[in-house]
Parts: structure tokens; C-alpha cells; sequence
């Protein structure tokens, strides 16, 4: 009996030599398994240790203690969501089709144009009891399909469950305003909270290689990365990154060293542990739902116009270029509206494309960002004629640096990518294309250029704490701050994140409510440069036609690219 034992404790210990000789010792390939989502090395011991670290940062503090501003709509911030415990009845969170929605005021329906129009909703549950608590995102439409007709409305949160969606009559003819609950109260605590205790809901991996030795780690912009991972040790890629916070897991096999990397890619999210089944309801099949009840109403032409069959719009006749674009960062109303599928600025006339060659003749304008911006790109690829004289493009999601020039009035186009962290996709590539942070690519603009620079950052930030995204404003604001001392000729515009409905299928607590996070960043970050930064708020846009996914259809880029021009050349 005892020599059997023996045994089976001898085979143990070989069992155990091996595992420990596969996981740790022999070099790992490609097609092995890669580290699993943040939970592999995050217990709740590191993960309380990186709350209390994200809580002692200054930048965290400022962010979590002020409400957020964010233009057409003001939203709860960290420290008021935080308040509730997560959700355990989905029932008793905001229900489309019990709230209720109804018309302000004696018009009955019938508005003139030019009228205010608001209309109130009341949240009730699916229980039938009326909500007494804000904190819902809500956003308010109103469309004519046959006019290809859209326009965001304006949200008051009464914090008491109900909510003031205001519009403006802005063309005549039949309308119909529809409210949705973009994310309930509940949803957003929860995202909140899973951005606070989460090292990131998506991970970008770096691969350490020395011949056939290899190992792959996790990345992120926090330098006390070893307090809530089991590394011990990281390697700072600060200075590679140009200057901006990147840290990697330092290998754990001893023969693999910080200059060993080689190449990166992300991995797909799945949902945290610590998602409650509330939580995960409300956020992977209760996002971005239409309230039941739409309302009609009517909007009747002047009367000097009503026998005419065509249909009456407003439309400003000030010019865009003498219009005061600092009153754009404190704007509480829509800059435009959708009309037969084009933007009409509501307080300037707008870009018309006969300006397009002598406004910009002999101008370059630089757009540095992330997907979107290179949809700009090719935006103006397609409508100016602007011919590449960069290396083109293999594939769709091109990010190498590119150019084209427009050759009837030289005017330039660069686009550019920021810097880590940048997403590049799930296959291993070379990411020395992703370490050129804004900034210094602002600060490599000369003083005698006369340039246009649009500046986007949003989606490769928001599966990270927004003080990340608060860091990397502050310092793209101080070099926005020198260009423009040094160069008179600069015209600066920063396109805030626009607005998408689509929903995560691995992780939906990605999403576009970091947006109006990042939007009361920047307006906090560049205060005291609004008479020399141009706000691009695109949310206004995006809400109207209830944009669908992460990136705009191409009529909307449209839209975005004229009201950058609107401010140059309307």
C-alpha cells in the first residue's frame, strides 16, 4: 500500500514539474493560447489596490467631484453614479415602454416656424412605478424621412425622473420627435464602476521575441501597472511613445529583456466577473431603445410662403467666418440640422464648395487622430480630387501616415495617427506607426506654415479610466497653446466624440457614453483657448440620425468635413 503512494506521489510531482516546464520554462509560439482578459491577473486583492490608486490621482479627483457639461446634454458624473449600489432587478430600471411622453405647452401639436418645441418624458419602470432618480442618458430626435429632414434635441435632466427634450421647428411639414434611453441610470453606474475597478475592458498585448523564445504581455498607460497585475516588473516605453505614459509587463522569462519587443495586438473583450446579471441586461440588450410613444406634430410655412408647394427651412445668413467660434464651447443648442441629407448651420450659412480653391489655395492641413479623422481623409480624397502622394493603401484600415495634394490650388492633406494606446486589431503587427503622440506632432508644426490642424481622439481611450484621456488633453492643450504663439497663420479645431447605437457583442459596456466623459474633459482642459480653438461638437449630427456604427456614414463625415471648412472659408 505504502509503495503505492509512493508512486502516485512520484507521477504527482513529474505531473507538476512539466506543467511548470510548458507554462514557464519552454518558449511559447504564435498559435498558443494568448493571456486571457484583465481577471487572468487581476484578483479583487490588485484590483482594490488599483482603485485606491486611480482615487489618490489628482487628475481622477478633479474628474470624479465635478458634473459633466457636454453641450446638447449634461450627464451624471462618476461621483453621483457611484452613489447606487449595482442593479439586481432589471425591471425597476427605466422602461421604454412604460415611460410616458407628452407635449409642453398650448400648441396642440401645431407649431410655427422658428418655434420652440418641447416635450416631456416620464420614466416609469416595468413595474409600472415612476422613477425618482435622473442620471439616464436620453436623446431626443425629430425627422421627416420623406425630407430626409433630422435634428437633435436639447436634454434637461430634473433629476427627479423626468426629462425636458427641446427642439426647434426648423423646417415645415409633418414631423415626428422620438426620445430614446440611451443608457438607463443603472447602466451607467456599472459602466462607471467597471472603468474604476477594471485594469482596461480591452487588452493590447505586447510580444517579447529572441530567437525562438517569446512571450506575450499586457500593456497600459498606468506606470503602477505591477500593483494590480502579477508582474513584478514593468518596461517603460514612455519615451518611445513620445513622451506619453506606456507601460508593458516585464517578461517573466529571465533570457527576455524591455528590447526584446517586437510587435502588438489587442484582444477581444469578454464581460468582467464582476458584472451583475442587472448590469449586463441592461447593457447588452437595453441600450440606445426608443420610448413606445412617438409624437407627431405640424410645422406651418410663413405666411407669405403658404402657396408655395415647396418647403420652408430656416437657414442663417451671417457668414461662418465673422461668426464669434468661442460661443461654441458654451453652446447648448444644435450648431445644425440634416435637410434633404445635407447640414444646415443654424448659426452661420455654412461651406459651399465654390470657396473650396481660393480659401485654402497653397494651405495644408493636418489631420491627426484615429479612424475617424482618416475617414476625413478620404472624405476629401473623393470629393476634392486630392491625389496621394504617399505609398497607397493596402487594405481598409490603413495606419501609416498619408498625404495628398489637391493640384488646382496646392492644397495639402496629412494624416497621422496618435500614439499608443491604439488598437490595431487581433493579428500581431508592428506598431512603430502608433508611437507619435499629438502633441509632438503639434510641436514639429513650423511657424511659418499656413496650416489647419484637426485634432480627434476618442475611441482607442475608452475601454481605459477617463484620467488617461484627461492626460493626454493636457498635454496636447500645451502644445495647441505654444503652436499658435508661435504661429499666427494656425487655425485649430478639436472634433469632440461623436455619438454611435451600436453595442459591443463581447463587452457592451464599450460604448459611446465615454464620449460625453471625454467632451466635459475638453472643454475643462481648453479653457482659456476658446477665442483660438474651434469646438467641433459632431454629436449633434450623429444623434439627429440616430448613427448607428462606430463610424459615421459617409454623408455624415460630409457634414463634419463642411463645418470644419464652414469656419475657414463659409
Amino acid at each position: 500500500m505504502e509503495l503505492q503512494v509512493q508512486k502516485v506521489a512520484v507521477l504527482l510531482c513529474l505531473l507538476v514539474g512539466l506543467y511548470t516546464a510548458i507554462v514557464y520554462i519552454l518558449p511559447k509560439g504564435e498559435a498558443q493560447a494568448q493571456p486571457k482578459p484583465a481577471r487572468w491577473s487581476y484578483d479583487s486583492k490588485r484590483r482594490k489596490a488599483h482603485v485606491e490608486l486611480v482615487q489618490k490621482d489628482t487628475n481622477y479627483m478633479k474628474a470624479f467631484h465635478l458634473p459633466i457639461t457636454t453641450g446638447l446634454n449634461d450627464v451624471i458624473s462618476e461621483k453621483e453614479a457611484l452613489k447606487f449600489k449595482p442593479c439586481a432587478d432589471s425591471k425597476l430600471a427605466a422602461n421604454t415602454n412604460t415611460s410616458m411622453l407628452k407635449l409642453i405647452g398650448d400648441h396642440h401639436g401645431t407649431y410655427r416656424l422658428g418655434d420652440t418645441i418641447t416635450v416631456q418624458t416620464t420614466m416609469y419602470d416595468a413595474y409600472g412605478q415612476a422613477k425618482t432618480t435622473g442620471g439616464d442618458n436620453i436623446r431626443g430626435r425629430m425627422s421627416s424621412p420623406d425630407l430626409r429632414a433630422y435634428a437633435p434635441g436639447t436634454v434637461k435632466d430634473h433629476n427627479n425622473g423626468t426629462y425636458s427634450i427641446i427642439f426647434e421647428a426648423l423646417w415645415s411639414g409633418e414631423a415626428y420627435i422620438t426620445v430614446t434611453i440611451a443608457y438607463t441610470r443603472e447602466a451607467i453606474t456599472a459602466m462607471y464602476r467597471l472603468h474604476l475597478t477594471q485594469i482596461s475592458l480591452k487588452l493590447i498585448l505586447t510580444k517579447f521575441q529572441t530567437g525562438n523564445i517569446q512571450e506575450d504581455v499586457i500593456c497600459h498607460p498606468d506606470e503602477n501597472l505591477t500593483a494590480y497585475t502579477k508582474y513584478k516588473d514593468v518596461c517603460n516605453f514612455t519615451q518611445l511613445n513620445s513622451g506619453m505614459p506606456w507601460y508593458c509587463g516585464k517578461p517573466h522569462n529571465p533570457k527576455l529583456s524591455c528590447s526584446h519587443w517586437t510587435k502588438v495586438r489587442h484582444v477581444l473583450p469578454t464581460w468582467p466577473k464582476s458584472i451583475s446579471k442587472c448590469e449586463k441586461e441592461l447593457l447588452a440588450f437595453r441600450a440606445h431603445k426608443d420610448l413606445f410613444k412617438k409624437i407627431k406634430v405640424l410645422v406651418t410655412k410663413p405666411a407669405q410662403l403658404k402657396n408655395k408647394k415647396s418647403v420652408a427651412f430656416l437657414q442663417s445668413t451671417t457668414s461662418c467666418q465673422i461668426y464669434n467660434t468661442s460661443k461654441l464651447w458654451f453652446r447648448k443648442t444644435t450648431t445644425g440640422y440634416f435637410f434633404k441629407g445635407q447640414w444646415k448651420m443654424q448659426h452661420c450659412k455654412g461651406f459651399h464648395r465654390a470657396y473650396f480653391d481660393n480659401c485654402l489655395r497653397n494651405r495644408k492641413l493636418y489631420l491627426i487622430g484615429d479612424s475617424t479623422t482618416r475617414q476625413w481623409y478620404e472624405d476629401i480624397l473623393k470629393r476634392y480630387n486630392c491625389i496621394q502622394f504617399t505609398e497607397q493603401w493596402k487594405y481598409a484600415k490603413w495606419k501609416k501616415p498619408s498625404g495628398c495634394t489637391v493640384a488646382r490650388n496646392n492644397f495639402t492633406v496629412a494624416l497621422s495617427t496618435h500614439c499608443q494606446p491604439f488598437y490595431v486589431g487581433t493579428f500581431w503587427i508592428d506598431p512603430k506607426f502608433t508611437f507619435n503622440s499629438i502633441s509632438k506632432q503639434i510641436d514639429s508644426i513650423s511657424s511659418h506654415e499656413d496650416v489647419i490642424v484637426l485634432i480627434h481622439i476618442f475611441l482607442h481611450m475608452n475601454t481605459f479610466h477617463h484620467k488617461h484621456f484627461r492626460y493626454k488633453m493636457r498635454a496636447i492643450r500645451n502644445s495647441v497653446e505654444k503652436l499658435i504663439q508661435r504661429n499666427e497663420k494656425a487655425k485649430v479645431f478639436i472634433k469632440m466624440p461623436h455619438t454611435y447605437s451600436s453595442v459591443h457583442q463581447d463587452n457592451g459596456a464599450i460604448n459611446d457614453f465615454s464620449g460625453y466623459i471625454y467632451s466635459g474633459i475638453i472643454v475643462e482642459e481648453f479653457r482659456g483657448l476658446y477665442d483660438k480653438v474651434t469646438v467641433l461638437d459632431n454629436k449633434d449630427a450623429t444623434i439627429a440620425v440616430a448613427s448607428g456604427g462606430l463610424h459615421p456614414l459617409p454623408y455624415i463625415v460630409s457634414a463634419m468635413v463642411d463645418q470644419m471648412f464652414s469656419y475657414i472659408c463659409g
